[in-house]
Formats: structure tokens, sequence, C-alpha cells
């Protein structure tokens, strides 16, 4: 038995050594790289259901507090042949690229409000739906007052970009006629934003303060339905317009964990003003578990997470007491999805990671 086992390990020592030679032939590397490079220019298979539903994926689950992984605010909405993206924080478009998500075929952004961690990646999602792709108009981007302004100012940062590119790849790849942004400022509320094949998506506001107008949004399909709550503190609002919904998703705080990042900070810090002021215009965990009990919502999600938990144990500090009032809720991850077929009342929550 004993030789048996040194004959095993100097088997795995020659094997293991052929495939280090074998690496390092340049027959070899070209090869192991073709079909790399297949598999990062091609377009991931289909991650969201072929049958006729309204699901959600999310492309960034964190505030602004540094997190090593995840990506700022960001959910890609499909609704039967329509994809949307609500927010587009920082490095949210890696996510979507990194899962070879197709970005051409964005029927509009829509933006909740002008904080930089909601429209950082607008020139990123900008850029990977226009060159290369045959999308047949501008960027259409729905937003508070003062997304015009916003979209003026990437312009105009980025025309020259836009002007080079199309000067060495042509209007084949970079067509300077599709180049740039279509932005739609909301200022009626009494009327739905968008209405196509079936789907109705609306704006409300909801309190930010300062920030106003801050947007929340509601999307609904054959019968189910999302909200999105943007930035927010408590508000009856997203209340109202939560009721008996399929799911919702809500931003959140947790106020023990910012209170322990406070005390780690020395007492001349000026960090400590931001974990204490940022409590006061968004909604904690246990105020959203409440709110969503309240709407007797079909399953609520935790996103725009302050902070946004690194491990298991912060993840459960974070979300302490929200068992206590309801059992229907998932803590976003970037890449948890939620899909709601029509004709059906099913909630499934998965992750595409």
């Amino acid at each position: 038995m004993k030789k048996i086992i040194i004959y095993f390990i100097l088997l795995v020592f020659v094997i293991a050594g052929m495939l280090f030679f074998l690496s390092r032939v340049p027959a070899v590397q070209d090869a192991l790289f073709q079909r790399l490079a297949q598999t990062l220019i091609s377009t991931a298979p289909n991650i969201f259901p072929e049958e006729d539903s309204l699901s959600a994926l999310v492309c960034g689950s964190k505030s602004p507090l540094p997190h090593p992984t995840r990506a700022e605010t960001c959910v890609m909405i499909k609704a039967g042949d329509e994809t949307f993206i609500f927010d587009v924080g920082n490095r949210s478009i890696d996510n979507l690229r990194n899962w070879r998500i197709p970005l051409d075929k964005l029927n509009a952004i829509f933006i909740s409000h002008l904080h930089s961690d909601h429209i950082a990646e607008l020139p990123e999602i900008h850029m990977w739906s226009w060159v290369g792709t045959d999308r047949q108009s501008k960027l259409k981007v729905y937003g508070p007052v003062g997304v015009n302004q916003v979209l003026r100012g990437f312009t105009e940062a980025f025309s020259l970009d836009w002007k080079y590119r199309n000067d060495h790849h042509g209007d084949k790849f970079a067509p300077l006629e599709t180049a740039g942004f279509d932005g739609f400022e909301i200022t009626d509320f009494t009327t739905p934003v968008y209405q196509s094949n079936g789907i109705t998506i609306s704006a409300f506001l909801v309190d930010h303060s300062p920030i106003d107008p801050s947007l929340a949004y509601k999307i609904e399909y054959k019968g189910r339905s999302i909200v999105l709550s943007g930035d927010t503190i408590y508000s009856e609002a997203v209340l109202e317009n939560s009721r008996n919904i399929d799911v919702l998703f809500h931003e959140a705080f947790h106020k023990e964990t910012l209170d322990m990042m406070y005390n780690a900070l020395p007492e001349n810090s000026s960090s400590r003003i931001g974990l204490v002021d940022i409590q006061n215009y968004h909604t904690n965990t246990v105020e959203v578990a409440n709110l969503a009990k309240e709407a007797n919502v079909g399953h609520l999600v935790y996103y725009h997470l302050i902070p946004a938990p690194r491990t298991n144990l912060v993840a459960d500090i974070f979300t302490r007491g929200i068992d206590d009032i309801l059992t229907n809720w998932t803590l976003s991850d970037d890449g948890t999805m939620v899909i709601l077929p029509v004709d059906s009342k099913e909630i499934i929550i998965t992750s595409i990671n």
C-alpha cells in the first residue's frame, strides 16, 4: 500500500511537470488563448428566463462606502423583450460586461437622483452600448430635473472621445449619428413615464433632502410588479406605491454598524461626520422591514447597502432584527436576480454568480 501511495505521488508530480512544460510551449499557449478569446468575445447564454416574465438583476448593491468586490447602485430590469437599467453607479457596467450581457438592446436608462454613485457610469454604459453595436439611436436617459444638465456635462467631456473613435474606426463601428444622449426630465407624476408592450414605468417623489427631486420607480408588466425605492428616508410614498406588489427593492443603512465604524475612527477624523449624517437621509433596516410588512410586499430585497457587508459575520450583524418582522426578504449582492413569471404568483430569487 505504501508503494502505491509513493507511485501515485510520483505520477502526480510527473503529470504536473508535463503540464507546466507544455504551458510554456508557444503553440500550446496559442491554442489555450484561442479558446479563452472565444469565451471573452462571445455573448453569454441568456441569463434571463426564456419564459415571459418581469425580472430584475442587481448589477450594483453597495453605497459609496468602499467595498472590495461590490459595485455601486444599479438594477437591470427585463420585462418581456425590453430591457432597462435603473441607476448606474461606479463599477456596475464592469459587472454587466464581465457577465457578458449585451448592452446595445437597452430601451432606456432611469436615474433616481443625481448623486455620483447613481450616475457615475453613464459614460461607460454609453460607450459599451454604442461602439461595435447596432444601436439605432442616442441613449435614452430618464431622470429628475437636472439630468439634462448632467448629460450636457458628460457630452462636453466625452465629445472629443466620440469624435476620435469615429475618426479612427469609422461610421460602421462608431457612428456619430447615434453617439450621445437623449434626456427626459420627469416633472409629471400623474401619468406613467414609459408605456410599451404591456410595460408601465411610473415615477414618484421620495425624500432624500437636500437632494430634490429624488425619485423612486414602479415597474409593472402583465400583472407582475417591482418598486425601486431610490435613496430616501422612510417614505409614505414608497409605502403606498408598494402595497401588494411582488417585490420591493429598498435601500438601507444599519445604524449599529455605522456607530461601530464611528467609534473605531480617531476623534479628530472628519470621516466621523459622514457616518453620522448619512443616517439622516436613508432608511434603517428595521424601518424597511416594517414598511414592507405593512405594504404586504411579496418579497423584500435590500440594496444600496450602507455599509455593504464584507463577511457573513457582518451580514448577520447588518440583518439583526429583520426576521422578527418578516421572513420573505433577501440581502442582495452583485448578481442577485429576481424572476417573476407572468400568469403566476411565483417569486424566484437566485444569483448569476
